[in-house]
């Protein structure tokens, strides 16, 4: 994020407030906001970061854009409604929320009870209750095809409920299952490297459903 604001004197136009619930990652992200600071940009300062969206809307700062880059599917799909009031609380009137989550990640995770949970276009837009959800383009061709980018606006973030939560998980478990079908009927390309590929792919899409199935047994969900 910092070099992309740097390049072409970008940062200038931004102040660049971070959350970070970890303090040990404290010193890292502080490195690359002194990067920003080296830019002459406003983004740079003191107290720049915070533990949590409570602290941050403490201080009364409004954001005009949360982005929340391959973060979402670390968060427990049942702290989903908390985690978009939180959002709301500190965006601006007309404020959004941009969401960034890469659909073929390298290597699996267990950030939570039911490991990890990455969403697609379509499963956003139940999530949101919103079909007009404004996608955001990857400008680097090396990811284009691996990241999904929306835009969702603040009167958006009110659409977010258990129950389209649970739409959004369904969405995803039955997808899944769909796409590692396909995946393992898919003879186009026998070639060592290209059944490599689908390996991991059906594994990664085998170990989304399951964790979209355990998701949906939430108590907290149903």
């Amino acid at each position: 994020m910092a070099s992309v604001l740097a390049e072409g004197n970008l940062a200038r136009r931004f102040k660049y407030l971070a959350v970070e619930p970890k303090e040990d990652a404290h010193a890292a992200l502080s490195s690359s906001i002194e990067h920003l600071r080296q830019a002459d940009t406003a983004a740079a300062g003191d107290g720049c970061i915070f533990l949590d969206l409570e602290e941050l809307s403490g201080t009364g700062a409004k954001a005009d854009f949360v982005v929340m880059t391959n973060v979402l599917h670390e968060i427990e799909p049942a702290d989903w409604c908390a985690l978009f009031a939180a959002i709301d609380a500190v965006l601006a009137e007309n404020g959004s929320l941009v969401v960034v989550e890469d659909q073929q990640l390298p290597r699996g995770e267990f950030a939570h009870s039911s490991g990890f949970i990455v969403l697609g276009v379509q499963e956003l837009r139940i999530l949101f209750a919103a079909d007009d959800i404004d996608l955001v383009p990857c400008l680097d061709e090396r990811y284009r095809s691996r990241l999904v980018g929306a835009r969702i606006r603040k009167d958006q973030l009110t659409g977010v409920s258990s129950t389209t939560t649970r739409r959004a998980l369904k969405c995803l478990q039955e997808r899944c299952v769909r796409e590692a079908k396909s995946t393992r009927q898919d003879q186009t390309d026998t070639s060592s490297g290209n059944r490599m590929r689908r390996g991991w792919r059906m594994a990664f899409l085998c170990v989304q459903a399951v964790n979209a199935t355990h998701a949906l047994q939430d108590s907290c969900l149903r």
